[in-house]
């Protein structure tokens, strides 16, 4: 039996209108998903490229450096584009969708040394976030900040009493002495006994400041080290290290941040201690005492020691001073001595300015031993006692002999390396950064046995613009990535 069917107008004006509709829906549909691919390719192209970290900068120091695989006379921004598309274009790669990549490239990006090494600064922080408990940091925030308060207000107590005290002395032995000749020349005038001067009743006493003036002209290293000969003398060259020369720097990335807090300051400060070597901890690098660069910026091992060591000396020496001056025990002691040497020049007057010049000498003997216990890797405390102090006035005539005997320090004190991160909290922060970054860079050469690897091309973050087609339709997709601030 036939059958005839039929489809009026309205119909199939309708299903036409329906077949379009779908196809715009399929269509759509394909273009979504195309941009949704688009978007992972572009994810997982800026991954993938950043995967390729410097190895052996995380293993170093634990910083995230994209460093090119190939020399380069500038940041490898194309290289690291070719790199990106490469890893982006197979993702594209869908059945039934049409995609191309077009024209694009880095927009943006971010250098390790950018705005004086903050991207350097930020990533140390969260490392050593990462191994530093919140309570213990919260202390030790404290505790840093009171020994830095401290140590600042003693240098000044020894920076206005030591000149002052000695010129004083200086200035009173003159007269004596000139006092003594005018006298003696009276005396020639007198014939048989119409004079005779009555003998001094004290025993001649010993003077011990003039042996003590004599130290403070010796080398700080002599006094203060047991083997100054062992002492690393390697030097670099200072206009050759980044913080000396112009930068790379990055573009139209807008990531600054803002002065870091003290909290931020005292953990990068843990880390270039926890990574960095010192005199009694020397770095594996180029130079040894690293942290004392960092300090002192000097151009050799040597130079930034004796600078850490007059450093420590004057904090020592300041607090050493006070402890003298506000114990009655040590005062009464110096004025016996003082009066007994004015006595011997017969000049009574000068006993007090004596006294002054005594206290002086007393306490650089004492910060002498001190240094010697810090540096032998003992623990000094800030403040002074009765218990620990270590040199009684009588035997500071014979200090340079002290000074080969043993060592008696204060268990419950500070270390060197305590000493030192005082030092770093006293300084500014940026120029401790950029002279990390200069030891970082040296140290990284040497372990790449590559002389021209430079920091200052290590991107941290990038962003990318690219245009792709999707079924003959122009999309432009913007994204960024970077270390820690995806």
């Amino acid at each position: 039996m036939e059958r005839k069917g039929s489809i009026t107008v309205f119909l199939a004006l309708t299903l036409s209108v329906l077949v379009v509709l779908v196809s715009a829906l399929l269509e759509s549909v394909r273009v979504s998903c195309g941009r949704a691919h688009v978007l992972n390719g572009a994810d997982v192209g800026l991954y993938s490229l950043f995967a390729q970290y410097d190895r052996e900068l995380l293993e170093s120091y634990e910083i995230f450096g994209l460093y090119p695989s190939v020399s380069s006379e500038g940041v490898p921004v194309g290289q690291a584009y070719k790199i990106f598309e490469g890893y982006m274009e197979p993702v594209l790669q869908v059945k039934g969708i049409s995609m191309e990549l077009g024209i694009g490239g880095i927009s943006g990006y971010t250098l390790l040394t950018d705005y004086g090494g903050q991207e350097f600064l930020r990533q140390s922080v969260e490392v050593q976030k990462q191994v530093s408990e919140k309570e213990g940091l919260e202390w030790l925030e404290e505790a840093v900040q009171e020994r830095a308060k401290e140590t600042q207000g003693h240098e000044n107590v020894w920076e206005e009493s030591e000149g002052g005290a000695l010129t004083e002395y200086d200035q009173a032995i003159d007269q004596a002495l000139e006092q003594e000749a005018q006298e003696e020349v009276q005396e020639e005038g007198f014939q048989g006994d119409s004079f005779q001067q009555d003998p001094v009743q004290t025993e001649q006493a010993e003077n011990p400041i003039q042996t003590i003036r004599e130290l403070m002209n010796r080398g700080i290293l002599s006094l203060v080290l047991e083997n100054p000969q062992e002492v690393s003398w390697t030097s670099v060259d200072l206009s050759q290290m980044l913080s000396q020369r112009e930068l790379e720097k990055g573009f139209a990335m807008g990531n600054r941040q803002e002065k870091a807090s003290a909290l931020e300051r005292l953990l990068f400060q843990r880390y270039l201690l926890d990574r960095m070597g010192n005199y009694l901890d020397p770095g594996g690098g180029v130079m040894k005492n690293q942290v004392e660069y960092i300090l002192f910026g000097k151009e050799s091992d040597g130079e930034n020691l004796k600078s850490a060591a007059n450093r420590l000396l004057l904090i020592r020496e300041g607090f050493n001073l006070s402890y003298l001056l506000s114990s009655p025990e040590k005062r009464a002691q110096a004025q016996s001595l003082a009066l007994a040497i004015a006595s011997a020049f017969l000049f009574p007057p000068a006993a007090s300015i004596i006294e002054k010049a005594l206290l002086v000498c007393w306490s650089f003997g004492e910060s002498v031993l001190d240094l010697r216990e810090l540096f032998s890797g003992g623990k000094i405390g800030l403040w002074k006692s009765a218990d620990t102090w270590q040199l009684s006035l009588e035997n500071l005539i014979h200090l340079p002999d002290l000074l080969e005997s043993g060592h008696r320090g204060d268990s419950e004190g500070l270390s060197y390396e305590d000493y030192l991160q005082v030092l770093l909290f006293l300084e500014s922060t940026d120029t401790q950064v950029m002279r990390a970054l200069d030891q970082v860079e040296m140290e990284m050469r040497v372990r790449k046995n590559n002389s021209s690897f430079r920091l200052d091309y290590c991107m941290t973050a990038l962003e990318v613009s690219v245009e792709v087609m999707i079924q003959d339709r122009a999309f432009t997709v913007n994204r960024q990535y970077g270390y820690g601030n995806s």
